[in-house]
């Protein structure tokens, strides 16, 4: 197993191969407010950050799915898009970031209609998840935790370099 996002598993093996292409993107953007002054510049003022997003590809092959169909591999997929699934996103045993992901944005191309089966043998996916943060709340609680335990830090090293300061002063008053 390469990885999974909830039901879809990500596999290549000698019975099935069902994987991403070799490109995955993250995006991460900064929520930011502009205040305009009536004379100067403006303000900006950082509020956070967005929602994580992450894109990749899939080529869904009929002839390299065995266990199970094609069909039944993107309806997996569909239904978790149709009814707002969220899920981890996983790959080599690792958690994809801190919190799951929703399915925002799916995109589909069929190629190679194969009339015996009646469908497509090959489907490219175009798949865009969204961080999925169920309680803001806790999420703030936590960031707010975090900047404490930063300022913390810092104050504890800035301790240190005044002791150190202080201690240089007394050696080199001693040394005169």
């Amino acid at each position: 197993m390469i990885g999974s996002l909830g039901d879809v598993i990500f596999e290549a093996s000698e019975d099935q191969i069902v994987s991403l292409n070799n490109q995955i993107s993250r995006s991460y953007k900064a929520k930011i407010s502009e205040h305009q002054a009536i004379c100067g510049p403006g303000m900006l003022r950082f509020q956070g950050r967005d929602l994580l997003e992450v894109s990749f590809t899939m080529t869904l092959v009929s002839s390299l799915i065995q266990q199970t169909t094609l069909k039944e591999e993107l309806d997996t997929i569909k239904q978790m898009f149709e009814l707002g699934e969220y899920a981890n996103l996983v790959f080599g045993g690792q958690v994809f970031g801190e919190y799951p992901f929703l399915i925002t944005e799916l995109s589909e191309e069929s190629s190679y209609f194969n009339k015996e089966e009646g469908g497509f043998d090959v489907v490219k996916l175009n798949i865009t998840l969204k961080e999925y943060i169920e309680n803001p709340k806790l999420y703030n609680q936590l960031i707010e935790q975090r900047k404490m335990q930063k300022n913390q830090q810092v104050t504890e090293e800035n301790q240190d370099d005044i002791e150190n300061e202080q201690k240089e002063a007394v050696n080199n008053d001693n040394s005169k």
